[in-house]
């Protein structure tokens, strides 16, 4: 149970910091085009939704990379405590 509890944890705060820091990295890399904007907002109409689905295969790969980071933090936990 305690390792389950580690694991969890340690998941949850590595993707949570990865779903950040891809954040901000796409923020700071975005270049508005602001004549492209007003060229297809006559077709934007059509195009509006309720709520909006993010990308999903970033979200995947942010979780399965905070996936393996996590089971490391498990690994040296576990090996930590068996040299004791």
């Amino acid at each position: 149970m305690k390792n389950f509890i580690i694991f969890s944890g340690s998941f949850l705060a590595l993707f949570f910091l990865l779903q950040i820091v891809s954040g901000m990295l796409l923020t700071f890399l975005y270049t508005p085009d602001v004549e492209g904007a007003w060229k297809s907002s006559a077709l934007l109409s059509g195009e509006t939704t309720l709520y909006g689905v993010g990308p999903f295969l970033l979200s995947l790969l942010s979780a399965l990379i905070a996936a393996l980071m996590a089971y490391g933090v498990m690994r040296k936990i576990r090996k930590n405590d068996q040299s004791r």
